[in-house]
């Protein structure tokens, strides 16, 4: 026989934890700062941001609506790390002899 495969279900969780505590802070961080000073979806932009609108309208709203989503995804993905963690270990329990 080979190697056998061990799965470790508490490092799975571990990621989607991670996945919340790290990345999506850091995410909703810059979505935060892009919004700093007014809010995008109401049109009160900042220097930067009215240039940037000048340039190309929705530029600000498109990237605004696309962290959201990414926010939304983080969100999704995690809680489905968190279900394949405990799935793994309620197999690992059950094929016990």
């Amino acid at each position: 026989m080979g190697n056998q495969i061990h799965v470790n279900p508490e490092r799975i969780a571990k990621h989607g934890k991670d996945l919340q505590e790290t990345v999506s802070t850091t995410l909703k961080g810059g979505l935060d700062k892009l919004n700093a000073g007014g809010t995008i979806e109401g049109g009160d932009f900042s220097i930067t941001g009215t240039m940037a609108s000048m340039a190309y309208p929705g530029a600000l709203q498109f990237a605004f609506e696309d962290m959201k989503t990414h926010l939304e995804m983080l969100a999704d993905m995690a809680k489905k790390i968190d279900a394949t963690a405990r799935n793994y270990a309620a197999s690992e329990q059950s094929s016990k002899v």
